[in-house]
């Protein structure tokens, strides 16, 4: 099965979360979400694998991790461009080094952003 379907309805599914919606669609979201990054990094190729084990991680339902909405906004944002750069990745053929390395690094900055943000809003310092 190709995945290509997957990455835009997935990508659909993040810009529904711009939108109020009820908890109960981020709930579900959450757990699609989470199955479908680890339906890419299962199919995926090398250099994608880690983006999307990131991904799953960040997402998963069982453990809520401690971002706020802006937060949450920023991440579905990012995930809305790596998908659709990763279904041109997958349409146009793009070599994968010049994808990887700005998906990548868009990626691993906002993950440490997150992560000082999270931390300083469990501390209560901002």
């Amino acid at each position: 099965m190709s995945t290509k379907y997957l990455r835009i309805g997935l990508a659909i599914l993040c810009g529904l979360c711009f939108f109020e919606m009820p908890y109960a669609y981020y709930e579900i979201f959450r757990l699609i979400a989470m199955c479908s990054f680890t339906y890419l990094m299962i199919k995926d190729d090398d250099l994608w694998k880690t983006v999307w084990t990131l991904s799953a991680i960040v997402v998963q339902p069982f453990y809520k991790m401690p971002f706020n909405r802006d937060d949450w906004l920023i991440i579905d944002g990012i995930w809305i461009v790596l998908l659709v750069v990763s279904y041109i990745n997958i349409e146009m053929k793009v070599p994968d080094e010049k994808v990887w390395t700005w998906g990548c690094m868009i990626w691993i900055l906002f993950i440490i952003y997150s992560l000082v943000s999270a931390t300083l809003n469990y501390f209560n310092i901002i």
